[in-house]
């Protein structure tokens, strides 16, 4: 649930909104600049307030492994090294020919745990192999030690690389327990998308009054509007086959295709007898269906398999041929802002309505 107000009708933020039509270039470079620089205003302006990003912890995970896979095959690309398709850094490592190229506190970071797996564990909830919890003994994971070991490390003429964060003093007790995530307090799907939708928040809020770039802030951005909304069409999907049978009872759970998503709940709703509906709920529900439906549109011709704003290339290794334009971020800013009531709350209206069958 998003909680910013966000007024692109007027004219100063919805300037603050617009891209130049060719910021946008699929390569490593570009992709890696947008990330890092992302992470890096999350990481100051998160630190620059107490307990701001442990409520953020799968996210903020996330980006920094991101921003890391993104730097490996940047630095792969610069040496005319092979890019392996694999999210894994242990396959990706492997794509050096000497590893001596990789600096070594960069590796020691890349075998954390927490990073061991291709990052779906900080995407999703439950585990793909086993069914269960990713985190299921509520791992602690302590990010300052990671923080302040990659920021030691020097960018070189065979390794580029930029700081994660401002450097700030990694003894202070209250910046450790800013950065101690514990994984028990992100379970569950409903959590997971408010916690993706917090960080959107603080981005938008970046973008109006902190001045953050949103030609760097956008590929990240878009990802993280377009993952909300897969939690939460996986969120109501899953409600709704716990109590009815009119809803298909496949298994969507580690599903990423948002029209196979959208389309389920789709089916579902279009089975619900409007009729019973009081009027202004009935009212409602025609105000938001329309424009859900356009900004699911949108968001699935750019994003058919989540992936063009998180990498440059498709799974053969080819550039997308997708444009990003001024009036797409715009639009589906406009729109997700719109409809997120709807998203939120319609399960809950229909339940109080007596009409979830």
């Amino acid at each position: 649930m998003l909680f910013t107000k966000l007024d692109l009708e007027n004219r100063r933020v919805k300037d603050l909104f617009k891209i130049n039509s060719k910021t946008h270039m699929f390569s490593w470079d570009h992709y890696y600049e947008c990330y890092n620089y992302t992470i890096r205003q999350i990481l100051d302006k998160g630190l620059s307030k107490k307990y701001a990003l442990n409520s953020l912890s799968k996210p903020v995970l996330f980006l920094i492994r991101h921003n890391f896979e993104l730097l490996l095959k940047k630095n792969l690309m610069i040496n005319n090294f092979d890019i392996p398709i694999s999210h894994d850094f242990k396959e990706i490592l492997n794509a050096f020919p000497d590893k001596t190229l990789v600096p070594d506190e960069f590796q020691l970071i890349l075998s954390a745990q927490v990073f061991v797996n291709d990052g779906a564990n900080l995407r999703y909830d439950l585990n793909k192999e086993t069914g269960e919890s990713y985190f299921p003994n509520g791992e602690r994971i302590e990010v300052c030690p990671t923080l302040e070991l990659f920021n030691s490390i020097a960018s070189s003429d065979t390794f580029h690389l930029d700081q994660l964060c401002t450097p700030f003093d990694y003894t202070s007790k209250t910046k450790k327990w800013d950065l101690t995530f514990h994984m028990r307090e992100c379970a569950g799907l409903g959590i997971l998308r408010t916690q993706f939708d917090g960080t959107i928040e603080m981005l938008i809020e970046g973008i109006i009054n902190d001045g953050f770039d949103i030609h760097k802030v956008y590929l990240p951005l878009m990802f993280l509007i377009r993952h909300s909304l897969e939690l939460a069409l996986k969120f109501n999907i899953q409600r709704i086959q716990a109590t009815s049978s009119l809803i298909s009872q496949k298994d969507l759970t580690w599903e990423h295709s948002l029209a196979t998503l959208f389309n389920c709940y789709d089916d579902y709703l279009s089975k619900i007898d409007q009729s019973k509906l009081s009027p202004v709920v009935q009212e409602q529900y025609k105000g938001y269906k329309p424009v859900y439906d356009e900004l699911y549109s949108i968001i699935h011709n750019f994003d058919s398999n989540s992936r063009i704003f998180r990498f440059p290339t498709d799974k053969s290794g080819d550039p997308y041929s997708v444009k990003l334009l001024n009036k797409d971020i715009v639009k589906i800013l406009r729109l997700y802002y719109f409809v997120d009531p709807f998203i939120t709350f319609t399960n809950l209206v229909l339940e109080e309505e007596n009409a979830l069958i």
